[in-house]
């Protein structure tokens, strides 16, 4: 089943559930294994819920290689226009896993795009953007939020974008000025398409990332 204007996924443990279950039906439950390859075998490993092992095994994951590189190649227009068809093109493609447990179970966006259809939650979601945001040199940041009563625990990409770039992701999702959800000129790549505001609980830890040495520029 295709996305529907939904990109607010969740969910970081077994007490985390959904926002809204979106980008299509769960798919085979058994895709995340407990008895998951080591990382040198396909890029699959465990997280660590210890907060410098978390972010170190987040920007691994999220290190842009060939098939992120030659999937932004594909799109035209400037770099905020590459974004943005990334993340219109990930809406119509990408399967909700629900998944159960304690820890977060990551994968190295290279190997996730191998997949038939990337599948996964908002942690794999919020690495496919920071992924893509790394490749065209946007500053990035990554935002982890915590569970409450009311909201499951959730993870969110966000770019830093120049006020020019701002207008020119309006003028591609065609919104009025001003509808995005943008805090300081960070806008969230979260909430459907286009991206909207969703609600999440207390702020974790905030992972800011800056292009690595190895990576270009398109």
């Amino acid at each position: 089943m295709k996305a529907s204007s939904v990109l607010a996924l969740s969910s970081r443990g077994v007490t985390r559930r959904s926002i809204v279950v979106g980008f299509g039906a769960c798919i085979v439950a058994g895709l995340f294994s407990p008895k998951t390859p080591k990382p040198q075998d396909d890029g699959w490993f465990m997280a660590s819920r210890l907060g410098p092992m978390w972010r170190s095994q987040f920007l691994r994951c999220s290190t842009p290689g060939p098939r992120v590189f030659a999937l932004l190649d594909g799109f035209n227009g400037s770099r905020s226009r590459k974004l943005g068809q990334a993340y219109n093109w990930l809406a119509g493609r990408f399967d909700y896993v629900q998944l159960s447990g304690t820890n977060d179970i990551f994968i190295a966006v290279e190997q996730w795009l191998a997949l038939p259809t990337p599948a996964g939650n908002c942690v794999h979601v919020a690495a496919f953007f920071t992924s893509c945001a790394r490749a065209l040199a946007f500053p990035v940041r990554v935002v982890a939020t915590a569970a409450d009563f009311k909201v499951p625990a959730h993870v969110q990409s966000q770019v830093f974008a120049n006020p020019d770039e701002l207008l020119e992701f309006e003028e591609f999702w065609g919104v009025a000025t001003g509808d995005l959800p943008t805090c300081n000129q960070w806008l969230a790549l979260d909430g459907g398409v286009p991206p909207a505001a969703v609600r999440v609980g207390e702020v974790e830890t905030i992972i800011y990332v800056q292009p690595a040495r190895n990576e270009r520029k398109l």
